[in-house]
């Protein structure tokens, strides 16, 4: 237990602090919002519609941002708006990557295209049929258009050059090209043709993709200043634009009906926009890539084939380019304070368990955990200087012994001595109950129960009785208190911050003491304080807190709160078993007593029962045969039901090593076509064979990994049942090498903590059947809920004469309802379509029949663990 006056006083401070957090009133949404734009790159239509949503629906007010859309004129353009601050944001072409080749410090966020719409467009005629056609026309295009990296090649692959036209400026009219004053027209395939056939028109379609060049479309980008000063506001933005994107695609009706009648500058026809949205909606999710999705790969193809027509001045790092929520950069300002100033003081409460305490190690919890990662990232050092309480922090941040305190809101804005950074620590409000009471759905179903809350926090009591009126809340004078009269049953609940309970649970009273609620709401955001005449010091902090990964939050919060917070302990069960068993019991007793009275007729049976056993023994034997082959049948319909599956993977994992073949054998043609080497002469033979013998060998590479990805998948097919000793941590590694790829295309986050040292005698295929069953239905179940941040985490360790591991989601877990059912044949959550019903079972039938182990399952912190228990023998 909790002992002692220091221990009351350590938790009594912990408590009152984080429920002022928890309950501190933030400033208003209004007057918080940050205001940005975004510049359009051509008129209004659908093919901006995901930034209308965002902002129609609120989607940007809230993450905090007020942003305008600001039209497109033909006077601007939208590089120079967000490279001098014009803009914040902007929409452009695959042009960016050569403006950036220019010394243009552009940054790109997102992909909204993974296929460009963009096409050539003139009216059907005998004299333009083919790309041979062009020498002598009139082409209308913006200046970005004929720069672009596809138009540029599928000219130039055909012997055509954009010289042997007559370029005229857009007019932005279709009505150019219906009367004759040009031949052709760069445009939309998702506009202009459409508009065409509505008229009556025959028109013919010059599209890049045609001739082997499908590059990126629409790409939403921003400046080196925007991405890397301010990386929290350009994550938010880019996060709700894509959720506009999301919403507009999967409404693609009201969305068009939006546009009609709030954004229609073009006048077009409500089914125009319907249309437009559809094929639109078909290039952002091509070959099933995630909406925005930007690969390193292609985007280094795009630029080589720039580099191939040498129209690039300088070359460019693709890793610049691309902008990463957790990439780090300081300017030269912070960068000279972090020189002067290497050492921080930070005063320190110690506590705050977790959050900060002191032991025989020196400081620790998870604050400290989170300061030595900022320092590990910046290379600041923080001097840690304790302090008794707020008011002695107060005094020496005024005299200046002190520069940052660890914990003050995120939202709380009229401390007059400090700056919050942007929010590290998050927590809610929960109620620990005795483990022996019902887990609560919500706070307004205990009725009139006495529940304990500390002194000293009397508006946040007023707050909790507007929500819930019919509670019966208690001040005490310390959380030990609370505890010692929740465990005994003088009250129902004790309300506090959520991991101070688990901790205080999983130090002092685990088995007496459970969390039963959790809240939503009031959540506690809370930051660092940074005194305020530290301007460029709180600029520095923000970035290293945003350059801090999910993975490694995840991380310092597992090493303090480890304990299953809420785990399920339900005794309905268990009674409901125990008089099952009474009662068979006393129906066994009651037939003992008639087979005692019934002796002498079972001895005058006994022959006719020898005769029925050896009669039932081949019956026996004939089920048990009928039942073996059935489950063979299972076995195989299961990994049956997996090939479908296994064969999008396949197609997933191909699609780079393809992609890069393609843009190989492109570059060779271009080379080719474009006589860029004069094999006349001797040298430029050589450098010729060279130039051919490198792009072989990587040709040679690519289908080298195609065949080793075919390897894979056979391998897991091979029909042999083959006993083998290895490492079960080899058979997961040989897993991820078929999923991974899937996994990370659903931005799901793996986390791997292999720990096992044994090998292990087994059927290494079924087990891999096994690892991918669980992980799949863990994929699925993060699809079909929607799950935001969604974590998989797969462990391995090793147990006495046995290996276990476990595959942890935080997907929201089981519903108790069909706890006992999933293991059931041809029993499944999923639609008909999406599930057979037999992945569980026979995940349970290969660890417990054929591998003698145990496969069980439970939920845990949000989420569900499925764990296999196996014996080394």
């Amino acid at each position: 237990m909790l002992k002692g006056t220091k221990s009351t006083v350590t938790y009594f401070n912990t408590f009152v602090i984080l429920i002022l957090l928890l309950f501190a009133t933030p400033s208003s949404a209004k007057d918080s919002l940050q205001n940005v734009s975004l510049q359009l790159q051509w008129l209004d239509q659908f093919q901006f519609a995901g930034y209308y949503v965002a902002r129609e629906k609120g989607f940007y007010r809230d993450v905090g941002l007020d942003v305008t859309i600001k039209p497109y004129h033909k006077e601007l353009s939208p590089v120079n708006e967000v490279i001098t601050g014009n803009a914040t944001y902007g929409t452009g072409r695959s042009t960016l990557l050569l403006e950036r080749s220019f010394g243009a410090p552009v940054v790109l966020l997102a992909a909204i295209f993974q296929s460009s719409p963009l096409i050539l467009l003139g009216l059907k005629r005998t004299d333009l049929n083919t790309t041979d056609d062009f020498k002598g026309k009139r082409l209308m295009a913006l200046p970005e258009t004929t720069s672009s990296v596809a138009m540029q090649a599928m000219i130039a692959s055909q012997g055509v050059a954009f010289s042997d036209m007559t370029l005229l400026p857009h007019s932005l009219a279709l009505e150019d090209l219906i009367n004759g004053n040009t031949d052709l027209m760069a445009c939309y395939i998702s506009n202009e043709p459409y508009r065409l056939q509505q008229q009556g028109y025959d028109y013919t379609v010059f599209d890049p993709k045609t001739y082997g060049f499908d590059f990126y479309g629409d790409l939403l980008f921003t400046s080196e200043t925007e991405a890397y000063e301010h990386p929290e506001r350009t994550t938010k933005f880019l996060e709700a634009s894509l959720k506009g994107w999301i919403y507009a695609f999967s409404h693609i009706e009201e969305t068009a009906a939006l546009i009609f009648t709030r954004y229609n500058t073009q006048n077009k026809t409500l089914k125009a926009l319907q249309y437009e949205g559809q094929i639109l909606k078909q290039l952002a999710y091509k070959n099933g890539v995630a909406l925005g999705d930007l690969d390193y790969h292609k985007l280094q193809n795009m630029f080589d084939m720039y580099k191939i027509m040498q129209l690039h001045q300088k070359d460019i790092a693709i890793d610049d380019i691309l902008f990463s929520k957790h990439k780090l950069k300081f300017n030269n300002r912070e960068k000279a304070y972090m020189n002067q100033t290497k050492i921080i003081n930070v005063c320190m409460d110690l506590d705050f368990p977790p959050y900060t305490l002191k032991d025989i190690s020196g400081y620790n919890g998870i604050s400290i955990d989170f300061f030595n990662l900022l320092s590990e990232k910046s290379g600041l050092i923080f001097n840690f200087i304790p302090v008794k309480n707020r008011a002695e922090a107060a005094i020496y941040l005024q005299q200046k012994r002190c520069t940052l305190v660890p914990h003050i809101s995120t939202h709380k804005t009229t401390h007059p001595l400090l700056e919050p950074t942007h929010s590290y620590l998050h927590d809610n409000l929960a109620m620990v109950t005795s483990i022996k009471r019902p887990y609560i759905n919500d706070l307004s179903d205990i009725q009139h129960k006495k529940i304990a809350i500390i002194s000293g926090v009397k508006h946040v009591a007023s707050q909790l009785h507007k929500r819930y009126p019919n509670l019966q809340l208690i001040e005490v004078l310390s959380p030990e208190v609370a505890f010692k009269k929740v465990r005994d049953g003088e009250f129902y609940g004790f309300l506090g911050p959520y991991r101070s309970l688990s901790y205080a649970i999983q130090k002092s009273y685990i088995g007496e003491l459970k969390i039963a609620i959790k809240l939503d709401a009031p959540p506690v955001d809370v930051s660092i304080g940074v005194a305020r005449h530290n301007p460029i010091l709180l600029n520095i902090l923000n970035k290293t807190l945003h350059a801090i990964t999910p993975e490694e939050r995840h991380d310092i919060y597992q090493r303090w709160i480890t304990t299953n917070t809420i785990e399920t302990t339900d005794y309905t069960f268990l009674i409901q078993l125990m008089s099952v068993m009474a009662l068979i019991v006393a129906i066994f007793l009651y037939r003992q007593s008639l087979l005692k009275k019934k002796n002498l007729e079972l001895e005058q049976l006994q022959n006719e029962l020898e005769t029925l056993n050896h009669l039932l023994e081949k019956k026996v034997t004939k089920a048990v045969s009928e039942l073996r082959k059935k489950d063979q049948l299972m076995m195989q319909q299961s990994r049956l039901a997996q090939l479908g599956e296994m064969i999008s993977m396949i197609a997933h994992q191909w699609r780079q090593p393809l992609a890069a073949i393609s843009s190989t054998v492109v570059g060779i043609k271009l080379k080719n076509a474009l006589n860029k080497f004069d094999l006349s002469k001797e040298k430029e033979r050589q450098a010729y064979q060279q130039y051919l013998n490198d792009n072989f060998e990587q040709i040679e590479n690519y289908i080298l990994t195609l065949s080793n990805t075919i390897d894979d998948f056979r391998n897991f097919y091979k029909s042999e049942k083959i006993s083998t000793y290895a490492s079960i941590n080899g058979t997961l590694e040989k897993t991820f090498k078929i999923i991974e790829s899937a996994l990370a295309t659903e931005n799901i986050i793996l986390v791997k903590r292999f720990h096992s040292k044994h090998k292990l005698l087994m059927y290494e295929n079924e087990l891999l059947q096994v690892f991918l069953n669980l992980i799949k239905n863990a994929q699925d179940n993060f699809h079909e809920r929607r799950i935001e941040k969604a974590v998989l985490t797969i462990t391995t360790f090793d147990v006495h004469e046995g290996i276990g591991v476990e595959i942890c989601d935080n997907g929201g877990g089981i519903d108790e309802s069909i706890h006992n059912q999933i293991y059931d044949p041809y029993f499944s959550t999923k639609n008909k379509k999406n599930g057979t019903g037999l992945g569980l079972y026979m995940s349970k039938m290969i660890v417990e029949e054929h591998h003698h182990g145990k496969l069980t399952h439970y939920n845990k912190n949000g989420g569900v663990c499925f764990s296999i228990m196996i014996p080394l023998n």
